[in-house]
């Protein structure tokens, strides 16, 4: 896939300085992996993985001085070295966070050789929505995202609105469902159900009550992209919950 100028936390390499051209933005196929999954009469089952997804910026330098040249290169180091979140100008409203794995090295003797940079991502190899979704409801709701991936990880804030504390709670999400038992959620406060590195985060007043998950919850809540789905937060007292997620492009 060939694309235009790119940005990164915000800020154009184009923009960086005048004599900085960008040449080209490519995006590389995602990298897969195939874990087995045993069947139930025997034999495996492949299911394709993303892995890693890989972005690389060509770009020149139209410096002939080799002292100003190296200066500018400098420049495109320091924009790109810590990574953060890149976006194209032909994937308006999506985003993707990244890493630096790739820094151009200077051709001293061909001042118009063209550089590269790569970006790589293997926490979240998908393109995502640059704007989050957030529903807030007391009741059962239908959650609508944008993207082309199969789903997405849902974040969930429940707060006790009720008269006593809630001690079980159930959090629903298309095909997904949680369900924590045996734990204390006071009136007035907010249980936060959350997706860190790719696990599941579950805290009441900073405690984990991942412990008190039931064994037949789902790892992750997950919407499917591109189409709606129920939510729903559940217990005996009456509930207020945000649900937030990012789309996912595949």
């Amino acid at each position: 896939m060939t694309i235009h100028d790119c940005a990164l936390n915000g800020a154009s390499l184009s923009w960086l300085d005048e004599r900085i051209c960008v040449l080209d933005v490519r995006e590389d196929a995602p990298r897969l992996r195939l874990p087995a999954f045993p069947l139930p009469r025997g034999g495996q089952f492949l299911a394709p993985v993303r892995e890693s997804l890989s972005v690389r910026v060509t770009f020149a330098i139209h410096e002939q001085d080799p002292i100003r040249r190296w200066s500018l290169l400098e420049l495109v180091r320091a924009w790109a070295s810590d990574g953060g979140i890149l976006t194209l100008d032909a994937r308006p409203d999506q985003q993707l966070t990244v890493v630096c794995t790739e820094l151009p090295a200077l051709a001293a003797e061909d001042w118009t050789a063209p550089l590269t940079l790569q970006f790589t991502t293997t926490l979240c190899p998908y393109w995502e929505a640059a704007e989050p979704t957030v529903l807030t409801g007391s009741s059962t709701m239908s959650l609508v995202l944008p993207g082309t991936a199969e789903d997405t990880p849902v974040s969930v804030t429940v707060t006790n609105i009720g008269a006593s504390p809630v001690t079980r709670l159930t959090l629903q999400c298309g095909g997904t469902c949680i369900i924590f038992d045996d734990i204390t959620l006071p009136v007035g406060s907010k249980c936060y159900v959350e997706v860190q590195d790719g696990l599941l985060s579950a805290t009441i007043n900073g405690e984990s009550i991942l412990p008190n998950r039931t064994p037949g919850s789902d790892d992750l809540l997950l919407a499917p992209c591109g189409k709606g789905c129920t939510v729903a937060a559940l217990s005996i007292q009456p509930l207020q919950a945000i649900f937030t997620a990012r789309g996912r492009y595949a």
